[in-house]
C-alpha cells in the first residue's frame, strides 16, 4: 500500500506541476480496492507532512469509500488543525460527499472563508449534504455574488441542477440575470445552461 501511496503523491505533484487535474489511478486504486480503516492507518503518516502530503490525505478523505458518520468525524477533525487552503478544499469536497444534513453547518462557516479556493468547493458540498433547496438557497444565491469567478461560477452550476429539481424561482430569477450581466463569459454560460437544458 505505501507504494500506491507514493505513486498517488507523484502523480498528484505532477498534476500541480500542469496545472491540470487528470486521472490518478493510484489514488483511484486506493479509494476504490482497499479497505478504509487499514488504508487510513497507513496514510495517517501524510497528515502531518507537507502540504503535498496533507492534500493526498485530504484527498484519499473525501473520496475513499468508508460510511459516511466516519468520514464526517474524520474530515471535520482534519478540518480544525488545518489552515492550507489547497488542502482544505479537498476536505470541503469531502463534507459533501458524506450527504450528511450534520455537515452543512460547517460549510456554511466555511462559505465565509477568505480564500476562494476553500469558497469554491461549498457549493458542490452544500448539494451534496441538503435534501431540499431550501436548506441552501441562501448560500448558493449568496455565493453566486462572489467577486470571485470560479466561486461563482461553481455556485451557479449548481443553482443550474437545483433549478431542474425544484424550479424554485429566486434561482430563475438569478440565473436570468447572470447570464446577461455576469462579466464572465464562463459564468454567463452556465447560467445559460443552467436554465436552457430544463426548457
Amino acid at each position: 500500500m505505501r507504494d500506491l501511496l507514493s505513486e498517488a503523491l507523484r502523480l498528484q505533484e505532477h498534476e500541480e506541476e500542469t496545472g491540470f487535474t487528470g486521472p490518478n489511478p493510484a489514488l483511484y486504486q486506493l479509494t476504490t480496492a482497499v479497505d478504509f480503516e487499514p488504508l487510513l492507518d497507513e496514510a495517517r503518516f501524510l497528515r502531518d507532512g507537507t502540504v503535498d502530503e496533507r492534500q493526498l490525505h485530504a484527498r484519499l478523505l473525501s473520496e475513499a469509500t468508508m460510511p459516511a458518520e466516519r468520514r464526517l468525524a474524520e474530515v471535520l477533525q482534519v478540518l480544525s488543525e488545518e489552515a492550507e487552503p489547497k488542502v482544505m478544499r479537498w476536505l470541503v469536497f469531502g463534507l459533501g460527499h458524506t450527504g450528511s444534513k450534520a455537515a452543512i453547518a460547517k460549510l456554511r462557516e466555511l462559505a465565509h472563508h477568505p480564500s476562494p479556493r476553500v469558497r469554491y468547493a461549498v457549493p458542490d458540498g452544500l448539494s451534496g449534504c441538503a435534501e431540499r433547496f431550501d436548506e441552501v438557497a441562501d448560500l448558493l444565491l449568496e455565493l453566486s455574488h462572489d467577486p470571485n469567478t470560479d466561486v461563482r461560477w461553481s455556485a451557479v452550476f449548481e443553482l443550474g441542477a437545483w433549478w431542474n429539481e425544484s424550479r424554485d424561482p429566486r434561482i430563475e430569477a438569478r440565473l436570468s440575470e447572470l447570464r446577461v450581466d455576469d462579466p464572465s463569459e464562463e459564468v454567463r454560460r452556465v447560467a445559460r445552461e443552467g436554465l436552457e437544458s430544463n426548457e
